[in-house]
């Protein structure tokens, strides 16, 4: 599995994005976002992300359709955990985790714990290696879910957050811009927070 996903985030430079991905990014009747713009791509909370127990898995239809192509040109996944934090050219980092159980498959992070030393780098962060021209779907998995707040924040050349509420599948789509690694902070508003997965699906 590691060997397939080396380049699964990585299509080839000379890819362009198909037809369909276009159509539906012209027609897609969805609410409009206020989206996270940096020069290297723009992030945006996923819209019409069905509702998942947190481990649940996102089928590759509704991944396709939220990327808005065809099944057929979805690319392959990265899924990153406690327990696997790395998959060919992607990988998860933990910063300031009370724990990390790989057995349980979870991270846990207490902002009373470390007493606000590690400021909004508490959490998760998720690098992958993305190519211009393509959208990238990034569907997590935590705990609590129904009272906190979500936040994925850009670490390359600035660019804000995103934010997703009441749920344990905070899902956001990244458009490159650039061909370059994708650095993002994924982590709770709440004071305590477990990080459970975040799967990372490509359009090819």
């Amino acid at each position: 599995m590691v060997a397939a996903c080396a380049g699964l985030l990585a299509p080839a430079a000379h890819a362009k994005p198909t037809a369909t991905a276009t159509k539906a990014r012209r027609t897609a009747k969805t609410p409009r976002t206020v989206r996270a713009e940096t020069p290297d791509g723009t992030l945006r909370a996923a819209v019409g992300m069905p509702t998942l127990r947190a481990g649940q898995k996102l089928s590759r239809a509704k991944a396709a359709k939220l990327l808005g192509v065809g099944l057929k040109h979805l690319g392959v996944n990265a899924l990153l955990s406690p327990r696997t934090p790395m998959r060919g050219s992607a990988y998860m980092k933990f910063f300031c985790p009370t724990f990390v159980d790989p057995a349980d498959n979870e991270a846990r992070f207490s902002r009373s714990a470390v007493d606000g030393a590690c400021g909004n780098r508490l959490g998760a962060s998720l690098r992958f290696q993305a190519v211009a021209g393509f959208r990238y779907l990034i569907d997590c998995a935590g705990r609590p879910g129904g009272n906190v707040t979500w936040e994925l924040r850009p670490q390359m050349n600035g660019g804000g957050p995103q934010t997703v509420s009441n749920t344990e599948h905070p899902a956001f789509i990244y458009e490159a811009n650039a061909t370059t690694e994708v650095r993002l902070d994924f982590h709770a508003l709440g004071d305590e927070f477990y990080v459970q997965r975040c799967e990372i699906t490509s359009t090819k």
